[in-house]
Order: C-alpha cells, then structure tokens, then sequence
C-alpha cells in the first residue's frame, strides 16, 4: 500500500508542475501547508515500504544466520539501486518540466536556478 500511495503522490506532484493545478484548487496561503503535507506523506510511505521489507526478512525463523545477511544486503543494494535510477531519472526530468513551466509562462524554476 505504501508504494501505491507513492505512485499516486508521484503523479499529483508530476501534474502539478506540469500544469499547475495545485494554485487553483488549493487557496494560496495553504499552499505550503499543502506541500509540506505531500512531502511528509511521502516520507512515511517510505519509510514503511522500507520497513516492512526488513520486517518479512526477520519473520522467517529457519534461515540461518548469513542468509539473513544475504537478504538484507539485497535489500540495501536494491533501495540504492532505486535511489540511483531516480537521481538518473530526475536528471532529465527536471529540465523537462521546467521547459515545459516556461511554456507556460511559468518562469520561477529559470529565475531560482539562475540566482544559484
């Protein structure tokens, strides 16, 4: 169910960028509040995706000890794995949806990248 909901946040958030919906559903001055809500959703949909993998390694009582540490260093690899294919990802994304922002004459993203 976790990574369900991060699927779902994913495509809010993609929508959101792409199209800028969010401004004219949600009044301005809850905004942040909504973004902040959005950001921590997906941080404890995360961390219990994460968590319950850990937690379905331990339940198997009659696997010896180094398979246990096998399986968690699969985990490991596999959550850095994932994070390095959505850096990779993020990489073309970003400018993506900034050029798509700027064709809709939303040039935040140009002026916040040029003051870096």
């Amino acid at each position: 169910m976790p990574s369900v909901v991060q699927v779902v946040i994913l495509w809010t958030l993609l929508l959101e960028a792409s199209r800028g919906w969010m401004s004219a559903v949600v009044p301005t001055a809850w905004i942040y509040l909504a973004v902040f809500a959005v950001i921590s959703l997906e941080g404890i949909c995360g961390g219990l995706a994460y968590v319950s993998a850990y937690h379905w390694l331990g339940l198997d009582g009659h696997t010896l000890a180094h398979e246990k540490e096998f399986r968690i260093a699969c985990v490991g690899f596999a959550d850095t794995f994932g994070i390095l294919l959505a850096s990779l990802f993020s990489s073309w994304l970003e400018p993506t949806l900034c050029a798509l922002q700027v064709s809709h004459g939303r040039t935040l993203c140009r002026e916040v990248g040029a003051k870096h």
